[in-house]
């Protein structure tokens, strides 16, 4: 799976711990994504936090160093003019397009009102996982008492009260570590 995440996520995943969007990187490198950036995600990226931030020269470059450590590098050969209130979105596009991303990844509302360009969802980190789970087979792990129900979503538990119980899925890639957790909690609290 080719995913972008444009400046702003990439921003939040990177500099506010627990963050939808950290969390949703954690998920992605964990599943083995493919995540790409361009030259011109990079430069916004090192200004904002210079300007914004006040992070030092040394600062961004070991912050930047860390995220090509991740993400890979893609030069857009092509040039699009989708955005119009604000052109500087349309590099974010063109990265989307020459990774062949299924996903960009955002909070920018230009880029989300567009919703999908050629083959490419726009979305906000919160969403993946219903996406993702739309492309998937699911299945449903119920733990604890008559009270509770543990589930993941995008790899952290979460405790619902019986009547708020829902079909939410747990990755089937997810499952063996699911188990480990019941076998934990069988242990420590039976």
């Amino acid at each position: 799976m080719n995913i972008v995440l444009d400046t702003n996520a990439l921003l939040s995943a990177t500099l506010w711990n627990n963050s939808e969007a950290q969390k949703l990187l954690f998920y992605l490198i964990n599943m083995n994504a493919n995540l790409y950036v361009s030259m011109p995600i990079i430069i916004e990226y090192q200004k904002v936090m210079q300007r914004d931030f006040k992070f030092t020269e040394q600062e961004t470059i070991e912050a930047t160093t860390k995220i090509l450590k991740i993400f890979q590098m893609v030069t857009p050969k092509e040039e699009v003019n989708i955005i119009k209130n604000d052109e500087t979105d349309n590099k974010i596009l063109e990265c989307a397009i020459c990774a062949n991303a299924q996903y960009l990844i955002t909070y920018d509302k230009h880029l989300l009102n567009v919703k999908k360009f050629r083959n490419i969802e726009i979305i906000q980190p919160k969403e993946f996982p219903q996406k993702i789970a739309h492309n998937r087979h699911v299945t449903c792990l119920y733990l604890g008492g008559a009270n509770t129900t543990y589930v993941t979503e995008m790899g952290y538990f979460k405790e619902l009260r019986k009547k708020d119980r829902v079909q939410i899925g747990v990755y089937l890639e997810d499952l063996c570590f699911c188990f480990l957790f019941y076998f934990f909690f069988y242990c420590v609290y039976v």
